[in-house]
This record gives C-alpha cells, sequence and structure tokens, in this order.
C-alpha cells in the first residue's frame, strides 16, 4: 500500500498543471499572483446600439469619437473630452442585445499577463433566478480608464447572477435609461 500510495503522490508532483487549451503552465507563474493594472469607472450604461458584443481599446481623441459614434449612435462633437489620452486609456465592453432590463457588466479586474499584454477580466451579470424581469431589450455597456499599456489586450468575460448593483471600489456613472430593481426602486 505505501508503494502505491508513493507512486499515487510522485505522479501528481510530476504532472504539469495545463491551461484549459492542453497547454503546459508555468509553475513559477503559477505561483505569483498576477499584477493588477490600476482602473477607474469612466461611464457605464443599459442603452446602446451595439447589437453584438464587442470590445473596445480607446488610445486618442480620434479613437473616442470613432467609438462614440459606432458604441453609443452620437455625434462626434459631443464626445466627452476629459481623458489625457497621452497618460492613459479607455476600455470599452459592450455586451450586445439583451432580452431585459436584468442584465449588466462591469470589470472585476485587469491583470498583467506575463507575456507583457493584459487580461480584462469582466463580469456579465444575469437575471438572478425567479427576479423580476422587465420584458424590454437592453444593451449594457461599460467603459473603464486605465493608464497607457501595451498593445496586446485580452478580454475574459464570465456569466454570473449577482446581487445588483455590484460591489465596486470606484462605482461607474450610469447614463441612459435607468435599471427598475424587483422591489420597484431606480
Amino acid at each position: 500500500m505505501a508503494i502505491l500510495a508513493a507512486l499515487l503522490a510522485m505522479t501528481l508532483i510530476q504532472t504539469p498543471a495545463m491551461h484549459d487549451d492542453g497547454a503546459v503552465m508555468d509553475h513559477e507563474a503559477m505561483a505569483k499572483p498576477l499584477p493588477k493594472v490600476a482602473m477607474v469607472h469612466f461611464l457605464g450604461g443599459f442603452k446602446s446600439p451595439v447589437q453584438a458584443a464587442k470590445q473596445w481599446v480607446i488610445t486618442s481623441q480620434d479613437d473616442f469619437e470613432k467609438y462614440w459614434v459606432e458604441g453609443q449612435g452620437l455625434d462626434a462633437k459631443d464626445t466627452p473630452t476629459n481623458v489625457d489620452f497621452t497618460t492613459n486609456s479607455l476600455i470599452a465592453i459592450h455586451l450586445g442585445l439583451r432580452p431585459t432590463t436584468n442584465y449588466a457588466v462591469f470589470v472585476k479586474s485587469i491583470v498583467k499577463t506575463p507575456d507583457g499584454g493584459w487580461m480584462v477580466n469582466y463580469v456579465e451579470q444575469i437575471p438572478r433566478p425567479l427576479a423580476v424581469e422587465v420584458k424590454r431589450p437592453s444593451s449594457p455597456w461599460v467603459i473603464v480608464e486605465v493608464p497607457l499599456g501595451p498593445g496586446i489586450v485580452q478580454f475574459h468575460g464570465v456569466k454570473k447572477s449577482v446581487k445588483y448593483p455590484p460591489v465596486l471600489d470606484n462605482p461607474p456613472v450610469i447614463v441612459g435609461d435607468p435599471v427598475v430593481h424587483p422591489n420597484g426602486d431606480e
């Protein structure tokens, strides 16, 4: 029995950790938490013309104006000008069209990846079981402001049923239609 336990222990020690895609993970990288990137919630809302999920990395006022037209359906001349693109950039995440108003999106964290890029981890809030739903389509979106960063930005989203609103260090400014909570409050 002791020999069997020893063989099992050796197998576990020598078995490399794997990513979901089967690639072997670096044990040293696994041991260290990835450094976080500072972020501030810039804007967010529940109504936009974006019909399918889409993300933007905005690094200039020109990019922001193009986004403002495509992502918000508003005139480029109305684009906010309070971002210093010499030191900061914006990351926008749109979920696309959802069937009710019980959906939202928020950025949980942004971390530096071992390859020098960034991973934006966001949560798509989905309706809680038995939640009262307003049967009106929504298209949730959020924008966060971050320091200028690398050219490689990856996005990782998860769907999660969470109590609204999520607890955030820097709550977003909400624009567009108000959220109607199950208890009727806005």
